[in-house]
C-alpha cells in the first residue's frame, strides 16, 4: 500500500560561525515529501528563516544511512533497488545571514508495493480430462518486480503442476486419483489449489475446479445369443448416393470379437457392403469383398470376404476409450464404382472404394453390430451420438440420436414404438456407461413396474441394509425424496384409487431442534398440485406445532388447521410402518378422496375425505408423493430421517393391487445422491439433500 509521507524534521545547526550582535541565527528545517514506493519520486524542500538561496543547497540523499550516488539535488526518484529501505537526506548550505548550517531529515520507509495478479487464475476440467489444462498469469508490480516465481513440475493433490517466470502455466490431472476418479457428475467437484508467487514475494492461487462426467445415456449392444448378432440398425427412409455418418463408440474390454461398422444397399447383406470399418484387438481394418467376374452382388452371389487391417493405415485404439468416427460416401456416378472415407478422431482417412461394384448404387441402411450370428461375446460395444446425412457436409439430416429421451434399461428394438431403428435391431438397450452393476442394468434405473426393488432385501433397522437418508444441511431449502407418477416407464400420471406404505425412522428431538422448536418430518400424498395446502394427506411426525406426536395437516375444513392423533405414539430412531390409502372414485369438485391410514398396523381412526384449498386438484387421485424434513430456513445438521421399501398400489373395483412403483434402495451405491445431481436418479427434480445409506 503506498503511503504519502510529509514528514518534517528540525535541522541541526551544526556550523553558525558568524559573529553578529545584531542578527540571531534561527535553525532552518528540510522536509521530505511524495510517496516513497517505486517509481515515485520524492522532493526535499528547505526553509530557514534567515533565508537561504536554493542554488546554494547541496543534497545528499541516504537509504538506510548510506549515501546514494548521485542523489544530490532535491529530488529524488526510487528505484527498486531502493524498496524496503529508510530514506533521508540532507541538505549543506550558509543562509542569506552568513550563517553555514547542515540540516538532516526524519527517515521515510520505502514500502513494497504489492503485485496484482490477472489472468487465467481459474480453470474447470472434467475428471477424464488427458490433456493438460494451461493458462497465463499476467502480474503488475509498481516496483517493477512483473514475474512470477517459476515452478516446474510440482506434485500436488490432483495433479501436477508447472508455471514459468512469464506466468505460463500447466496443469496436468492424475485420471487415476481415487478421488478423482469417484467424482460421479457435473455438480460433483473438487478444487485444486495451487500457490504461487510474484518477484516481490506477493502471493496468490490459482483455483481448478474439478468435475465428474455428466451421466449421458448411451446404446449399448450386447452379444449373447448364438443365433443373432447384437445390431444397431437404421433403415434410410429413402436411399442416398451421398451422405455422412458420425457417432462416438467404445469397444469394452475384451474384445474377443469383432466389432462393425457398416454401410448397406437395399440387400443389407455383408455381400452387398457399399463401406465398412471393423474394431477388433486395437486394430482397425477395412472389409474387402473379392466377387466372381461381372457378378452383381445378392444374396446368391459367390464371393470371399476378409477383413484388411493393412487397407486403412490408422493407429490401434484403446479398448475402454470412446472414438469418435465419421464415414462419409460418394456413390453418384453411373460410371464408376463409388467411393468412402474414414474419419477416426479427427484424422481422415481414405477415399477408399466401395466394395459394391455396382455404379450409382444407393445407401439404404446402416448398421453397429458386434460379433457374428454363430457366435458370443462376453464384451459390448457402446455408441452414442449417431447421426446421419443424406450429404457430404452433413446439412440435411436423416437421424439425430443422443439417446437422452429413452429411460435407463429401453430396447431400441423394434418392439419399442419410440425407437427410430429397425427390426434388425437385436440386443440393443439404454445404459449410462460407467453406472452399470454386474447385471448390466443402469444403476437406479427406476423405471416403475418394481422400480429398483432388488432381490434378497434387508430389512429396516439391519446392518447392510440401504436406505434413503433424507437430511436438511441447507439453509434454502429442506430435506426432500419426490416421486412424480409420470416419470415413471409404464407413463401412469395419477392413481384414482391406491396405497402408499413405507418404513421410516427419525432421529430425537434434540437432534431436530432449531430455537427450541422441533422441526417436522413429513409424508405427504398430492394431486394435481404440490402446493402445502393442496395436500391430498400431509402425515406430520415428530413436531412441536401439535400437542401428539403424529397430526394430520388437512383433515377438515377447520381453517386448513393440523389435526392431533392422540394415537399411536411415536418413538425416535425406530423402524415405523405407515400405510395410507385413497379412493378418488367418487371425488367431485367440492367433496375430497375418502384416505384412511395406519402406523405400526394400527388405524389412526375412521377415513376421512380429505380437504384442500383446492379440492378439485384432488379429484384425479395421488400424482406425487413426498418424504421431506424441516422447512427451507431450518439447518440441521445431526437430523435425520431414513425411508426405505416405498411402494406404490393402484387397486381396481374388485380390491385387487397392482404394483406401480417400489424402491427398498437397495442397487444403488452406498452414498449415491438421489435428487438433480444424479441424472440417473427416478426422483423428481425437488429432491434435495437425500441419498442413499447403508444402516450400521
Amino acid at each position: 500500500m503506498r503511503k504519502l509521507f510529509a514528514i518534517s524534521a528540525i535541522a541541526l545547526a551544526l556550523a553558525g560561525c558568524e559573529d553578529s550582535d545584531d542578527v540571531e541565527n534561527t535553525v532552518g528545517q528540510i522536509t521530505i515529501s511524495g510517496t516513497a514506493a517505486s517509481g515515485e519520486t520524492l522532493t526535499a524542500t528547505v526553509t530557514d528563516e534567515n533565508g537561504v538561496d536554493s542554488s546554494a543547497i547541496t543534497y545528499t540523499w541516504m537509504a538506510d544511512g548510506s549515501a546514494i550516488s548521485g542523489a544530490t539535488t532535491s529530488t529524488l526518484t526510487i528505484t527498486e533497488a531502493l524498496v524496503g529501505q529508510d530514506i533521508s537526506v540532507s541538505a549543506s548550505y550558509t543562509d542569506n545571514d552568513d550563517f553555514a548550517e547542515t540540516v538532516n531529515s526524519s527517515t521515510v520507509s520505502v514500502a513494497n508495493s504489492a503485485a496484482t495478479f490477472a489472468g487465467d487464475t481459474t480453470a474447470t476440467i472434467t475428471k477424464n480430462a488427458s490433456a493438460a489444462s494451461t493458462g497465463t498469469i499476467t502480474v503488475t508490480d509498481a516496483d517493477g518486480a512483473d514475474t512470477v516465481v517459476a515452478q516446474s513440475d510440482v506434485e500436488l493433490t490432483y495433479g501436477t503442476f508447472s508455471i514459468s517466470a512469464d506466468g505460463a502455466w500447466t496443469y496436468t490431472l492424475d485420471t487415476e486419483n481415487t478421488t478423482v476418479a469417484a467424482l460421479s457428475g457435473v455438480e460433483d467437484t473438487v478444487v485444486e489449489n495451487i500457490s504461487i508467487t510474484s518477484a516481490d514475494g506477493t502471493s496468490a492461487s490459482i483455483a481448478i475446479t474439478i468435475t465428474g462426467v455428466a451421466a449421458d445415456k448411451v446404446a449399448k449392444i450386447s452379444d449373447s445369443d448364438d443365433g443373432d448378432t447384437g445390431e444397431l440398425y437404421y433403415k434410410f427412409e429413402s436411399g442416398t448416393t451421398t451422405g455422412k455418418l458420425s457417432l462416438s463408440i467404445l469397444y469394452g474390454e475384451l474384445e474377443t470379437e469383432t466389432a462393425y461398422i457398416s454401410l448397406y444397399d437395399t440387400e443389407g447383406s455383408t455381400k452387398s457392403l457399399i463401406g465398412e470399418l471393423s474394431l477388433n484387438e486395437g486394430a482397425y481394418g477395412l472389409r474387402v469383398n473379392t466377387f466372381d467376374e461381372g457378378a452383381v452382388p445378392s444374396k446368391n452371389t459367390s464371393a470371399s470376404s476378409v477383413i484388411d487391417e493393412d487397407a486403412i493405415d490408422a493407429p490401434n485404439f484403446i479398448a475402454g476409450e470412446w472414438i469418435d468416427i465419421v464415414m462419409t460416401w460418394d456413390t453418384s456416378s453411373t460410371t464408376e464404382v463409388g467411393t468412402y472415407t474414414v474419419m477416426i478422431d479427427g484424422t481422415s482417412y481414405g477415399p477408399f472404394t466401395s466394395q459394391h461394384p455396382t455404379p450409382g448404387v444407393e445407401v439404404e441402411s446402416m448398421t453397429v453390430r458386434l460379433s457374428s450370428n454363430g457366435s458370443l461375446s462376453a464384451d459390448a460395444v457402446y455408441v452414442n451420438d449417431l447421426n446421419i446425412y443424406s450429404d457430404v457436409a452433413g446439412t440435411e439430416v436423416l437421424l439425430e440420436e443422443d439417446f437422452e429421451d429413452f429411460m435407463v434399461g429401453d430396447s431400441l428394438d423394434d418392439s419399442n414404438d419410440d425407437s427410430p431403428f429397425g427390426s434388425r435391431t437385436f440386443e440393443a438397450e439404454v445404459v449410462v456407461y460407467g453406472m452399470e452393476d454386474s447385471s448390466g442394468e443402469g444403476e437406479g434405473s427406476g423405471e416403475g413396474n418394481g422400480g429398483n426393488l432388488s432381490e434378497g432385501d434387508v430389512a429396516p433397522g439391519t446392518s447392510g441394509n440401504k436406505v434413503a437418508l433424507i437430511m436438511d444441511t441447507l439453509d434454502d431449502d429442506a430435506g426432500e425424496l419426490r416421486y412424480k407418477l409420470s416419470s415413471s416407464a409404464d407413463g401412469v400420471s395419477s392413481i384414482s384409487k391406491g396405497k402408499l406404505t413405507a418404513s421410516f425412522s427419525k432421529t430425537a428431538a434434540s437432534t431436530c431442534t432449531i430455537d427450541s422448536n422441533v422441526k417436522d418430518a413429513y409424508i405427504a400424498i398430492y394431486g394435481a398440485s404440490t402446493s402445502s395446502y393442496n395436500a391430498l394427506v400431509d402425515l406430520r411426525i415428530d413436531g412441536s406445532d401439535y400437542d401428539t406426536d403424529y397430526a394430520i395437516r388437512n383433515k377438515n375444513q377447520d381453517g386448513n388447521k393440523t389435526v392431533d392423533l392422540t394415537s399411536p405414539s411415536f418413538t425416535a430412531d425406530t423402524w415405523t410402518n405407515v400405510e395410507i390409502t385413497w379412493d378418488a372414485t367418487n371425488a367431485t369438485a367440492d367433496v375430497g378422496p375418502l384416505v384412511s391410514l395406519s402406523i405400526d398396523g394400527t388405524s389412526v381412526g375412521d377415513a376421512w375425505n380429505s380437504y384442500s384449498e383446492s379440492v378439485a386438484d384432488l379429484a384425479s387421485g395421488a400424482s406425487t408423493f413426498v418424504f421431506k424434513l424441516g422447512d427451507t430456513s431450518a439447518n440441521m445438521a445431526d437430523c435425520k430421517f431414513q425411508v426405505d421399501n416405498v411402494k406404490i398400489f393402484s387397486i381396481d373395483d374388485a380390491g385387487a393391487e397392482t404394483s406401480v412403483y417400489a424402491d427398498n434402495f437397495e442397487s444403488y451405491d452406498d452414498g449415491v445422491s438421489l435428487d438433480t445431481d444424479n441424472d440417473n436418479s427416478p426422483y423428481h427434480s425437488n429432491s434435495a439433500d437425500v441419498v442413499v445409506a447403508t444402516e450400521e
